[in-house]
């Protein structure tokens, strides 16, 4: 079994699944050429298609890419603005916002008007909504799209119908939704610098009632939610004497603390459709999951050996706790995994470990930690029924990771350290045709026979590949060569080879005289394993290769 233990600058992929093992390479499927610049904005996989943006001349170009044919098809040419998206303990720019079955943006300059696009991977399928300017904002939730106008007003989209509500300065990142033209969130009143909960219903705006009064009270993003009928308002007052608001779409308003004591909580939060709670009493963390009827709790962790859980996270089928020790110093934090009826698992997290983050795959479950500026390799043990795969990524940074949990393949925005460029790459079993098939290669049960291989890049960014063929013909040695174009994604390559003669390898002036051999052809069956084809007129025969010099571009290769 393996373990996952606290490392520096680590790049881990890890795919929970049940028979098949994990992806053990990376295929090139675009990379930065002469005329061809990746830009450095977030991918999407929308389906099977893959939309990314390039950077020309003439200016930006976002383009879907089908992954099983990779034909290629422009969508939009033009200015594509950023948006904020919020994470941990900061913000990160990105452009594109997938929705479910589409994918939406910005189109304007970074400081002017702005108008909301959407696509769904097709030229006929991209263009302009009818909307009012937009500011800089876009939010996916409950399967719709939130922006605010210019107005302040916000504006909600599925894509193709859209609707304006008349608020005077809300906030689209705690917005509950019962459908387009019925929206809760909280509203600024700058007259009376006053924090309201409002819903807008039909064009109709009322103010909804908060115990305590609209006070000085705060709504955390990841606290708003809907199950079923009812929309949930984690309030916050100094962090401590929570309450839930409870509004349902009929318009019944309740609170939690009308039937559940919520003093001592700290953050709430839905998994699994159940409603849990981060407390704090009596000096003992506690995670909670109250009930069905919400008056009460069912399942409770207690740690009463001075660790303090400052916050909870949802990962797909584990809540994550950050811990720290508050009576020691220094302090030590740490990272504990639960199940649902909050069973804490003892083989996941430790002290140090950040939270990964989560991609969906028809593969399995992935998972991803990134410093996004040294990723090493990590190959450890762990008691736990999963298959991890590790990734050694030591030539380059990852830039941006995208998944669709109906796809098999994952796809990774790279940038080389050394020449800067980019390139996508897909996670697969096998390699695909670049520098990981460079060197020397034998067949091990064939002596003093073999293959030398090299890829290359032209002046014009265009790659290529040179194959030299070491063996023998009626018992007289017999070298051939080849060269052939790379064309990404490509995971296997075929070329002529051919027999040369009538020169001097002293002689620059001297062009030897070329007879073609036959075919060669070349498939990479694993990271350091090669399968060499080789045609002539009158006879075929297979090598199954094993790399000589793997120490040398192990790198390049994923390893489980």
């Amino acid at each position: 079994m393996k373990k996952i233990t606290p490392q520096c600058s680590v790049l881990l992929i890890l795919a929970f699944l049940s028979a098949q093992t994990w992806a053990s390479s990376r295929l090139t499927v675009v990379e930065d050429v002469a005329d061809l610049t990746l830009a450095d904005t977030n991918l999407v996989l929308l389906g099977n298609r893959l939309l990314f943006q390039t950077a020309e001349a003439h200016g930006m170009t976002l383009w879907a890419q089908n992954t099983e044919s990779n034909a290629r098809v422009s969508l939009f040419e033009g200015a594509i603005a950023n948006f904020q998206v919020p994470t941990e303990y900061s913000s990160e720019p990105k452009q594109l916002l997938r929705n479910e079955d589409l994918v939406f943006f910005l189109v304007g300059e970074q400081h002017g008007e702005k108008q909301i696009w959407r696509t769904d991977g097709t030229k006929t399928g991209t263009f302009k909504l009818d909307s009012s300017i937009v500011y800089q904002d876009l939010v996916s939730s409950q399967g719709l799209v939130f922006s605010h106008s210019v107005g302040g007003n916000i504006i909600a989209t599925d894509g193709e119908n859209v609707t304006e509500h008349q608020f005077r300065f809300p906030n689209t990142d705690n917005v509950c939704a019962f459908g387009l033209n019925d929206l809760i969130t909280t509203d600024f009143d700058s007259s009376n610098s006053t924090t309201y909960i409002k819903r807008s219903k039909d064009g109709v705006l009322t103010d909804i009632p908060l115990p305590g009064g609209n006070a000085f009270f705060s709504l955390d993003t990841d606290e708003v939610w809907r199950l079923g009928d009812v929309c949930y308002f984690g309030l916050f007052r100094n962090n401590i004497t929570s309450d839930v608001l409870m509004v349902s779409e009929s318009g019944e308003v309740n609170y939690l603390s009308e039937q559940f004591n919520t003093s001592g909580m700290e953050q709430i939060f839905v998994f699994n459709n159940r409603i849990y709670a981060r407390t704090y009493i009596n000096d003992e963390s506690r995670l909670v999951r109250l009930n069905q009827s919400l008056d009460g709790t069912d399942k409770v962790y207690g740690d009463s050996l001075g660790i303090y859980m400052y916050n909870a996270e949802v990962l797909n089928d584990y809540i994550v706790a950050q811990t720290t020790t508050p009576n020691i110093s220094p302090a030590v934090r740490g990272t504990l995994y639960f199940d649902a009826d909050l069973n804490e698992i003892p083989d996941l997290g430790g002290a140090f470990v950040p939270i990964p983050e989560y991609y969906p795959s028809g593969r399995g479950q992935i998972y991803l930690n990134n410093n996004y500026t040294n990723p090493s390799l990590i190959a450890e043990d762990v008691s736990f029924d999963s298959e991890f795969v590790i990734l050694s990524v030591s030539n380059a940074l990852v830039e941006n990771v995208t998944s669709h949990e109906d796809e098999q393949d994952v796809f990774l925005m790279l940038k080389d350290k050394t020449t800067a460029k980019r390139s996508i790459v897909a996670l697969t079993y096998v390699p695909g045709i670049g520098d990981s098939i460079n060197g020397m290669w034998n067949d091990p049960e064939i002596k003093n026979q073999g293959l030398s291989i090299h890829t290359g890049e032209r002046g014009d960014g265009s790659k290529y590949i040179f194959a030299t063929v070491y063996t023998y013909q009626d018992g007289a040695p017999l070298w051939l060569a080849g060269v052939a174009n790379i064309v990404h994604p490509q995971s296997s390559i075929e070329m002529l080879v051919g027999e040369y003669s009538n020169s001097n390898m002293f002689d620059p002036e001297a062009t030897p005289t070329e007879s073609v051999f036959g075919s060669l052809r070349l498939e990479m069956t694993a990271c350091d394993q090669l399968k060499a084809t080789l045609v002539s007129d009158t006879d075929s025969f297979v090598l199954n290769l094993s790399r000589i010099d793997n120490v040398h571009y192990s790198h390049l290769c994923l390893n489980d």
